[in-house]
């Protein structure tokens, strides 16, 4: 399991006090979306402060 990179928490989405955006961001792995996890591309994530998905 993935753990956001400015906290350790497993959680995605608000909450992270410790994060720029105010987000938990992971980066374990590279083909999901460091906001939420999905392996989707382009619009529809709901954690991303832009609404897309970001690997």
């Amino acid at each position: 399991m993935s753990r956001c990179r400015f906290c350790g928490s497993s959680s995605h989405g608000s909450g992270c006090s410790y994060s720029p955006t105010g987000r938990h961001v992971h980066n374990a792995d590279s083909s999901r979306c460091v906001y939420c996890g999905s392996s989707s591309y382009g619009s529809g994530c709901s954690y991303s402060p832009n609404g897309n998905h970001e690997h």
